[in-house]
């Protein structure tokens, strides 16, 4: 359990008096942030992110819906052509797959902390999702350091266990890595180590986004899935990648599956400031300063 000490000059504000990841706490997780990047083309970018995560040295965006396909780079990732999927879902074309590793920085940050580079295709397929050039067009430089496709399992379960540590009515998650079979397993039930079905999700929308008017009904975890399924049944090691499903389901399926979408995860720099206010939602939105803090 993590507490955070939170002390306040006498009669300041205390999203003025600290910078985000002394102010930010788990309970905020979910709330707001306008940042800069429009996902909707609608000229307001107050509901387009959620803060998803903060590590004591940086607070960790997601986007708070899928984003459109006109806004994935077409080098990595290929649209979704399945029936119903308009406007969202995306492939993780093997054709595609980047013939590199993952940068060692990214693997520190986004937490992809076991996983390592054994050949198999579902690990080739994460790195699609965590090749940070890639991503660039959800990152404003002024505030964030960079972007990534989706969220890694070990990020996703730290966020969700945080902000429901000790809430009924809300699963647990726990993920391992499994080094035989090279991919993350998150359930302990035998036979069911690549499924785990989550209570709670349906009030959760940091977690589980809805959308309307088309068929996409998942996003993309960038974390290689301990299932073995290849395209006609037959067990292929490695061949899946884990996904959050909008019935509450964490999963695992093939990367060219066109009715997952895609949520990118912005880091943004240290030390910056921000101050919040709730709307007429009664949503609390924040609003980041360039500034950042004084280095003692």
């Amino acid at each position: 359990i993590e507490f955070k000490l939170k002390i306040n000059a006498i009669g300041e504000p205390r999203s003025s008096r600290f910078v985000l990841t002394q102010d930010i706490t788990p309970e905020n997780y979910g709330d707001y942030v306008n940042y800069s990047i429009d996902l909707n083309d609608d000229g307001d970018t107050t509901n387009d992110w959620r803060i998803f995560f903060e590590d004591n040295e940086n607070i960790y965006l997601i986007a708070a819906n899928y984003v459109p396909n006109s806004l994935l780079d077409e080098t990595i990732m290929t649209k979704s052509t399945t029936d119903g999927c308009t406007t969202y879902g995306a492939n993780i074309d093997s054709a595609k797959f980047l013939d590199t590793s993952i940068d060692r920085s990214i693997i520190n940050k986004f937490m992809l902390t076991e996983a390592e580079d054994t050949g198999n295709t579902a690990y080739d397929a994460t790195t699609s999702l965590l090749s940070s050039t890639y991503w660039e067009q959800f990152v404003d430089a002024d505030v964030a350091e960079n972007a990534v496709g989706a969220a890694t399992i070990e990020m996703f379960a730290k966020s969700w266990n945080q902000k429901y540590n000790g809430v009924d009515g809300y699963t647990e998650i726990i993920c391992e890595w499994n080094n035989k079979k090279g991919g993350y397993q998150v359930s302990d039930i035998p036979g069911e180590e690549f499924h785990l079905q989550l209570e709670g999700y349906n009030s959760a929308p940091l977690y589980f986004p809805s959308h309307t008017g088309d068929s996409c009904d998942s996003y993309w975890l960038s974390s290689p899935s301990i299932r073995e399924i290849g395209e006609s049944g037959e067990d292929v090691l490695g061949s899946c990648v884990l996904g959050i499903i909008n019935d509450g389901m964490i999963g695992a399926g093939g990367f060219e599956n066109g009715q997952t979408g895609i949520r990118p995860v912005v880091c943004l720099k240290s030390g910056l400031r921000g101050t919040s206010e709730v709307n007429a939602n009664g949503d609390r939105v924040w609003t980041i300063t360039q500034e950042t803090a004084a280095t003692p």
